[in-house]
């Protein structure tokens, strides 16, 4: 499922488990219930995403995800917020280098 488009989708209770979902886009979706678990989400974008009761145990890439409501996700690493914090303040930071550098 690399790259799937699932934009104010709905996905209650789906299951994703083991799945490859990076780059993936579930901006707005529904996905209350669903299991994430030991999936790989790199560069995967939850902007506005319900989450409600989602399962993201073993799921890796946490750090490279953008816009995920943390608090209503279940079995997330206890850091991965701040990791995921971190990762987009430093890709803000190379970005804005990298646009400077063209002027």
């Amino acid at each position: 499922f690399t790259e799937l488009q699932l934009q104010d989708g709905r996905a209650d209770g789906a299951v994703f488990d083991g799945s490859i979902l990076h780059a993936s886009d579930f901006s707005r979706a529904s996905l209350r219930g669903a299991s994430l678990r030991q999936t790989e989400l790199h560069d995967a974008k939850f902007s506005g995403a319900d989450v409600a009761a989602a399962d993201f145990a073993g799921a890796t890439g946490l750090e490279r995800i953008i816009g995920l409501d943390y608090g209503r996700a279940l079995n997330l690493p206890k850091n991965a917020q701040t990791i995921a914090s971190s990762w987009q303040g430093s890709r803000t930071q190379s970005m804005s280098f990298s646009s400077a550098g063209m002027c």
